[in-house]
């Protein structure tokens, strides 16, 4: 019973959850109620008259249905402004005239009303009940001064002393707990105020810092970009030229994935990171990410052993892009930070399985430049490293790990560093995917055959197919016709959805496959596309359409789909994945 009582008052009168103006209603009322009731007991035991015994209970009684009503419906203005005309100008008047007047404690209860009207009344309600209590409070007193008859006098002196003694000590035990109660809650709000100020104040450091950082990881990529183009065309051997192309083709990779980390961390903040199920082979996903790191870790002359748990299923289902992510980022901040010469460890352990899912760990070990305590703290926080010089030592955008934390915990699982300054870093994370079973299995072992087949044949000739090439920003209709030059494949370009459409419309028969764009004015890719599969022509809902766009996010792919194409690809444009993509509906069609 105590317990319960005691979850109620924290729940009415100190929880936050609660207004401000509830819980002061509520807590007046519990101290009127309780000071109501010692009242009743008093007239009661100084057999005061019906009336006095009378209006005591019934202001019991009237408080509990208060405190009910008024937290059922929330109209703490209301009962406040019920309570305090109750009090003040009904009950006062009626204990007044019949407990003894100003020789049973009034001052005290006078006291009580005014702390009463302070609590519950705001504005101009309250300077109104106010002025109205002092003039019942006078006439009171004045009627009690000149007709001494009016009043019923209490029966015991020492009565009247008791009852003045306590209405006075009850009187500055509720003034003290009411402005206790408002000093905690103001000290409370101040607190919660500063702390929010404070850490609005390490947001906007933190990501002032960021867009430093940011502003000079991709300004160093664009300055090889754009100066070893101005030295190209400079020079006139064409090994000389295809130096400077490699460089360029370093720095563009490189600032497509300082791009891909500010985009993913836009997903991510906007909760609209979505995993892939499919079925992927682990020891594949391993191999690929320790391989394209390796080349980076040997241009260092450093070393990347890998170990792999036996015991790991051959397939799993899950997102392995993320997956791979994850474990190229914490290679790459391996690599970075070690020094020449050393020797990084990737270690796959299995941990658990049961009902067909199996957990495992992922630990990078290096022998860097470790990570103090303070520093951790920090680490995994989005546009933040683990100090302001690193990223001038070592570059990078300080988002790399914070994406790695929230795809792991997409994926049901967690990331955590062990480190000590001057001794290296491990990082470690676990996640816990589905076991593939043998059908699906297959399935995905036929797709890796029919890709490698397709990636194989490199060199395609494409010279008897025609495309429709859709895109309005000329260069990359040039870059689309010279990347698909070699093919020999015949290319038509509309330079929006309207053009497109009705170059197709004339001759449907004419083109085997469309590239299609997806941001064009007068009309877009996805109207296009829905267009031509509306025309009543069997080539229309034929005719494979390729969306080939900037928008490459899940959601737009399933746009892209939802809209009656076929396949997507990113800009800016995979060669192999283009080639292998026209490969798969032209060459397959064909054959």
């Amino acid at each position: 019973m105590f317990k319960k009582i005691r979850h109620l008052f924290n729940a009415y009168v100190l929880s936050t959850d609660m207004p401000l103006r509830g819980r002061l209603f509520n807590m007046t009322i519990i101290l009127c109620l309780g000071g109501s009731v010692f009242g009743l007991v008093s007239t009661m035991i100084q057999a005061s008259s019906v009336i006095s015994v009378v209006s005591t209970a019934v202001l019991v009684a009237l408080l509990v249905a208060l405190l009910v009503l008024c937290n059922w419906k929330r109209a703490y203005d209301v009962g406040g402004l019920i309570v305090v005309g109750t009090t003040c100008f009904i009950v006062f008047p009626f204990i007044f005239f019949s407990g003894g007047g100003m020789n049973s404690g009034m001052v005290a209860y006078f006291i009580l009303g005014v702390v009463m009207i302070a609590v519950m009344l705001d504005g101009r309600s309250y300077y109104i009940a106010l002025v109205l209590y002092i003039i019942t409070c006078l006439v009171c007193y004045t009627l009690d001064h000149f007709y001494h008859g009016l009043v019923t006098p209490i029966a015991s002196d020492f009565l009247v002393y008791v009852d003045i003694c306590t209405s006075f000590v009850g009187a500055a035990v509720l003034i003290s707990l009411v402005l206790k109660y408002q000093d905690r809650e103001t000290t409370r709000a101040r607190r919660e105020a500063e702390n929010e100020l404070l850490r609005a104040e390490e947001a906007s450091r933190a990501k002032g810092d960021f867009l430093s950082n940011m502003s000079h990881e991709i300004r160093t990529p664009m300055n090889a970009i754009i100066g070893m183009t101005t030295i190209g065309k400079r020079v006139s051997g064409p090994s000389e030229k295809d130096h400077y192309f490699e460089q360029i083709n370093d720095a563009s990779n490189h600032l497509l994935g300082i791009i891909n980390d500010i985009l993913d961390m836009s997903k991510i903040e906007a909760n609209k990171l979505v995993l892939s199920e499919l079925p992927f082979d682990l020891r594949k996903v391993i191999s690929m990410v320790s391989n394209v790191t390796g080349f980076r870790a040997a241009d260092v002359g450093q070393n990347i052993e890998v170990k792999v748990d036996e015991r790991l299923p051959s397939l799993l289902i899950g997102d392995d892009q993320r997956l791979a992510q994850v474990i190229t980022n914490l290679l790459a901040n391996a690599v970075k930070f070690s020094p020449e010469g050393a020797t990084i460890l990737l270690d796959v352990v299995l941990l658990d399985e049961a009902d067909g899912v199996c957990t495992l760990r992922v630990d990078v070990e290096d022998h860097g430049i470790g990570i103090s305590d303070e520093q951790k703290s920090r680490l995994f926080k989005s546009f933040e490293q683990a100090e302001a010089g690193i990223s001038r030592a070592y570059g990078g955008t300080g988002l790399g790990l914070a994406i790695s934390k929230r795809i792991v915990e997409a994926m049901g699982g967690s990331i955590w560093l062990e480190s000590e300054l001057g001794r290296g870093s491990t990082f470690s994370f676990t996640v816990s995917l589905p076991i593939a079973d043998d059908s699906t299995g297959e399935e995905q072992q036929q797709g890796e055959r029919a890709e490698e087949l397709s990636e194989a044949d490199f060199d395609i000739d494409l010279s008897a197919y025609c495309i429709l090439l859709v895109e309005d920003i000329e260069v990359n209709r040039t870059i689309v016709n010279a990347l698909l030059e070699p093919t020999g494949v015949r290319i038509d370009e509309a330079q929006n959805g309207v053009e497109a459409l009705a170059m197709f419309e004339d001759d449907p028969v004419r083109y085997d496959l469309i590239l299609m764009d997806v941001q064009m004015p007068e009309m877009d890719g996805y109207t296009a596309t829905r267009k031509i599969r509306a025309l009543e022509t069997p080539e229309a809902q034929a005719v494979p359409v390729i969306a080939m766009t900037a928008n490459v996010f899940r959601e737009d792919i399933e746009q892209a789909l939802d809209a009656g194409m076929n396949a997507h690809i990113g800009k800016p444009i995979d060669l192999a994945r283009l080639l292998d993509l026209l490969g798969c509906y032209l060459l397959s069609e064909g054959s």
